[in-house]
């Protein structure tokens, strides 16, 4: 699994930096972001069926989904700890902190997780699905 792991945090890296590329030319809104989850997952799912030749089984689809969860929350800590740290904003990410209650804080987390995990079980189950399905049609041809 560690191989697919990789290759999600590596597409997720890439696609996460030329968004904020692209964000400083245009305005693109928050939702930005599930495009990129929705590429890393696509991406890793179509590498997994390429290479096994089979969908994932329901034990490897759990470990691939929070799995590549874990990974986006990773990647995307460093890189705002990167963007904080460079910007010299950590003081006014605190203040601005410090006037939310922990309890938003938790329930905006808590929904952004249940969409990732959501997009990342479609990824490698019903886009899984697709992939193998071409893959049989282009040995039938």
């Amino acid at each position: 699994m560690k191989r697919y792991f990789l290759i999600f945090s590596a597409v997720y890296l890439v696609s996460t930096v030329i968004l904020f590329a692209l964000s400083l030319f245009v305005n693109i809104p928050s939702a930005g972001s599930i495009p990129i989850l929705i590429a890393a997952g696509f991406y890793t799912s179509y590498y997994f069926v390429k290479n096994e030749n089979r969908v994932p089984t329901p034990v490897e689809k759990r470990q691939l989904v929070f799995g590549s969860f874990i990974c986006t929350l990773l990647v995307s800590g460093i890189l705002v700890t990167i963007f904080l740290l460079a910007a010299n904003m950590t003081e006014l990410l605190f203040e601005g902190l410090k006037s939310i209650s922990i309890g938003v804080i938790l329930f905006v987390f808590a929904i952004a997780s249940l969409i990732q995990i959501l997009v990342l079980y479609m990824s490698y189950g019903w886009y899984a699905q697709k992939c193998l399905d071409s893959q049989h049609n282009r040995y039938i041809r």
